[in-house]
């Protein structure tokens, strides 16, 4: 990984970036919410791709500065067209919440320490089980849950919080994929900026993608790193790659 003083800024004309541990620590930082004005008044398109539930995303895509928010992994897309909500959901899966729910009862069976997360309510395609927001379980605990997962067909990947499973072939790449092609958009045109092991297809898919800070801390789990990195963590790491982007 290249320090982010590396990164081309040359014919940058969108920003795609993961929540939980990039844009947001524990909370919503001043600084970095700015960082993500700041970006859309530079003339960038900006995309939030997270592992959060479809009812966070339809706040998101209705509230902040955003041109499209990938939500639950890939699981759908949410933007404002001339003022109005706008979703696409990758695929229309057959009786999500009874297949889904069976899968965490068998989880739950093999791991009684699982919890769900406690954003599980909205949800509309995906399971969350919590490692690291309420729960203090750890990354080895977190890979060892998401094998077992894979185990029983499902797909799963590791967030610096959750444990995200689901029945389908959507990940975050390809729903963003789908919006870059709506907004005329090419992947080289981009920067996307993340944190944990469920961006590995994101790094892998853009030459330019940024982690921040904590990425180093994945080892093997991080399937593909990124290309650079930013010398602090979370939104503080989010808004010196705005702030390069932009100088």
């Amino acid at each position: 990984m290249q320090p982010l003083s590396n990164l081309p800024v040359e014919g940058v004309r969108a920003l795609l970036f993961d929540l939980d541990g990039t844009l947001v620590d524990e909370q919503l930082g001043a600084s970095a919410y700015a960082s993500l004005h700041a970006a859309r008044d530079a003339g960038l398109r900006t995309i939030a791709v997270t592992g959060r539930p479809a009812g966070w995303c339809d706040l998101m895509a209705r509230w902040w500065p955003l041109d499209g928010v990938v939500g639950e992994n890939g699981a759908l897309v949410m933007r404002l067209v001339d003022g109005k909500l706008q979703c696409s959901d990758w695929q229309i899966a057959e009786d999500p919440v009874n297949r889904l729910m069976g899968l965490w009862d068998t989880v739950y069976a093999a791991f009684p320490d699982a919890q769900l997360a406690a954003d599980q309510p909205w949800r509309s395609h995906d399971l969350a089980i919590d490692f690291a927001e309420e729960a203090s379980l750890g990354l080895e605990w977190a890979s060892s849950v998401a094998e077992f997962v894979r185990a029983q067909g499902a797909r799963a990947a590791i967030s610096s919080i959750h444990v995200n499973c689901w029945f389908g072939d959507w990940d975050k790449l390809a729903m963003s994929e789908r919006l870059l092609t709506e907004l005329e958009l090419l992947p080289e045109a981009c920067v996307y900026v993340g944190d944990s092991p469920n961006d590995a297809p994101m790094f892998h898919a853009f030459e330019r993608s940024v982690g921040v800070a904590s990425v180093t801390s994945y080892g093997d789990l991080l399937e593909h790193p990124p290309h650079y990195v930013t010398k602090s963590d979370g939104g503080a790491g989010f808004a010196e790659v705005v702030a390069h982007i932009t100088r």
